[in-house]
């Protein structure tokens, strides 16, 4: 019985042998062999539940793996259309997940923005992806997007191991170099304009650098 929980419980589904707990399902071996998707499945922090397997296996004299035999073979492969399954509706709670990331990152964006800035930010910034699309970013409805697919984020973006995206130095220096530029776009003087293009560049990347650790 597994169910894929609202919240993350990072309680991990284990097998049971009549009641009796036999270990996580990534604790055992020979099954582990025989997944597909491993630990991105049976340790997801959104599943939860157990597999009882009744009398169909048993377990070794240590009680961490199970004896190997027909029956063995025929649950394996039972599970791992189970296992397909689970991994497309984890698929969909990971999406959330990351969407709900991205959308803090982008208020963490706009508090350094504005912070740096000393004043009301000249724009609001998000995030998008347009994988046939070229740019770094673009404008759209009054706002500056920052394209997550493109080359340049991918190679800084630092993720989970369930793909959720995650803070780094790298990611925050090429966000303040990118707004850096559409921050003093408006200013016609040149040389003024690199200069304070220099000076919002750095002043950003310690602000986002401040929120990283809070």
């Amino acid at each position: 019985v597994c169910q894929i929980a609202s919240e993350p419980l990072n309680r991990p589904v284990s097998f049971f042998f009549f009641v009796r707990r036999i270990g996580q399902v990534t604790e055992i071996k020979s099954f582990m062999r025989k997944s597909v998707h491993k630990t991105s499945v049976w340790r997801h922090p959104h599943l939860v539940g157990y597999i009882e397997v009744g009398e169909i296996v048993q377990p070794i004299i240590n009680r961490d793996d199970f004896v190997r035999t027909y029956g063995r073979t025929l649950l394996y492969e039972a599970l791992l259309p189970v296992e397909a399954k689970l991994k497309t509706l984890l698929a969909a709670v990971n999406e959330e997940r990351r969407e709900n990331t991205f959308a803090q990152f982008e208020q963490t964006v706009q508090q350094a923005l504005k912070a740096a800035a000393s004043e009301t930010s000249p724009f609001d910034v998000t995030f998008g992806e347009k994988k046939d699309e070229v740019r770094r970013v673009w404008w759209e409805n009054g706002r500056l997007t920052i394209n997550t697919s493109h080359p340049d984020f991918q190679a800084r973006l630092r993720t989970s191991r369930l793909g959720n995206p995650r803070p780094s130095d790298r990611m925050n220096a090429y966000l303040a170099g990118v707004l850096s530029v559409y921050g003093t776009a408006e200013l016609a003087d040149v040389e003024e304009r690199a200069a304070k293009q220099i000076d919002l560049m750095l002043t950003l990347e310690a602000e986002l650098r401040e929120m990283q650790k809070q």
